[in-house]
């Protein structure tokens, strides 16, 4: 990974000074002999989960008494390129959570502290840029198959177990209900979600982007993943134009019959839905070839610039004890945490499916992050996913238009 300079910095100070006065402010004194320590997470702001993973964070509050928290929340779509910007000028929260592409960031900048002997955590080669551990695993997110018992049976389908009965399963219940089959991610005008969700299909394919240091974008068994969405766009049984947050809402009303995504999506959908339950839900391991997938491991770190950095570190040590753990069990559900503590048992009995996705955990190979590439990844996945939609929108084919992505990520590093 090559060291470049923070970029960006400059541009969006502006943008970060007009966010502070609505929720992005970082103030530190706590009043009464405390010290307060300001936390920010996009996560906060989570329908159904962000109260329940504040609260869970407040549990140390009680385990020291001398320290609270304040919440600094800033949408996802901001949430980076803010918290980016006030680390440059020098300010930004005490604790925060770092999604992957931020920490590359942050380290290349020299503005996290590492955490060496902080607490112990099995996911820790992650968490180590350079020889310097430099942030704690906060949750593991993982993708899984899922799709509306109803539309299946209304259909006459059985869950498929490959892609070629997800084509065909998703055709049938198209023709039969009227009704999509299929949804997943296939615009540019999402580029960065699409990507990181896209992971899992060369991963599960049996290919990747990279190997020993070179990039093989494309890889045979990319090509033949690519291929596969390209028939199941073509196949007329996909939403085509729908944006993640349309086709979501879209399953949630019982309108779509199988998706691939997130576990967390799943319980968005579910949570407080009349129209569908847990028990009106399959849930199977992604039907690739392979058992591989890709997985997101968003972390927690601590900020160079705070000015409590003990404290914040003490945070950090308790999140890494069984106590700790088992608050953030429940908190971060229903992704897993560092360590896989099991949530509490009434949580694990309303979701069920919850044991699926922790089985595809298991075969996880590795992050939407090129390895090797980390740094530069932003730039060809722009490059592989505009080729990717030339093969969806436009028809080409997908040996062709990963060639060329391929010679354009190649001079990306040039």
């Amino acid at each position: 990974m090559h060291r470049k300079s923070f970029k960006g910095v400059t541009l969006l100070l502006a943008a970060a000074v007009a966010l502070a006065g609505c929720g992005a402010d970082v103030e530190t004194d706590g009043g009464n002999g405390k010290v307060e320590l300001s936390f920010a997470n996009w996560q906060w702001l989570e329908p159904g989960r962000g109260d329940r993973l504040w609260k869970s964070m407040l549990e140390y509050e009680k385990v020291n008494p001398k320290v609270s928290f304040k919440k600094v929340s800033a949408t996802r779509a901001e949430y980076e390129k803010t918290v980016q910007t006030q680390m440059g000028a020098g300010g930004g929260p005490d604790v925060l959570i770092v999604p992957p592409a931020l920490l590359h960031q942050l380290e290349a900048a020299n503005l996290l502290v590492p955490l060496e002997g902080v607490a112990d955590d099995p996911h820790i080669e992650k968490e180590t840029l350079k020889g310097k551990r430099l942030v704690y695993t906060w949750e593991v997110v993982n993708f899984g198959f899922f799709w509306n018992k109803k539309l299946l049976a209304q259909a006459d389908v059985k869950p498929p177990t490959d892609m070629a009965g997800l084509l065909t399963a998703a055709s049938a219940i198209t023709k039969k209900t009227g009704k999509p089959g299929f949804a997943v991610r296939t615009s540019t005008a999402e580029l960065n979600p699409w990507w990181a969700d896209f992971a899992s299909w060369p991963y599960g394919f049996g290919g990747g982007w990279s190997k020993d240091g070179k990039l093989t974008i494309n890889d045979p068994k990319n090509v033949e993943a690519v291929t596969a969405l390209k028939k199941l766009y073509a196949s007329g049984a996909m939403p085509i134009g729908d944006d993640a947050s349309t086709f979501r809402s879209r399953f949630a009303n019982g309108e779509i019959g199988m998706m691939f995504d997130n576990a967390s999506v799943l319980f968005t959908i579910l949570a407080g839905n009349k129209e569908l339950t847990s028990e009106d839900i399959g849930v199977a391991t992604l039907p690739f070839p392979t058992d591989n997938s890709s997985q997101i491991t968003n972390f927690v770190g601590v900020n160079k610039n705070s000015k409590h950095q003990a404290e914040a570190m003490g945070f950090i040590k308790w999140l890494g004890s069984q106590e700790g753990q088992k608050a953030s069990a429940e908190g971060v559900f229903p992704t897993l945490n560092a360590t896989a503590a099991a949530p509490p048992d009434d949580v694990a009995a309303e979701y069920p499916w919850i044991k699926v996705y922790r089985e595809q955990a298991k075969s996880a190979l590795g992050s939407p992050f090129i390895p090797g590439f980390e740094l530069s990844t932003p730039q060809i996945s722009t490059v592989v996913m505009k080729a990717i939609e030339s093969v969806l929108v436009n028809n080409q084919d997908p040996a062709t238009a990963l060639d060329q992505a391929q010679k354009a990520a190649e001079a990306v590093q040039r």
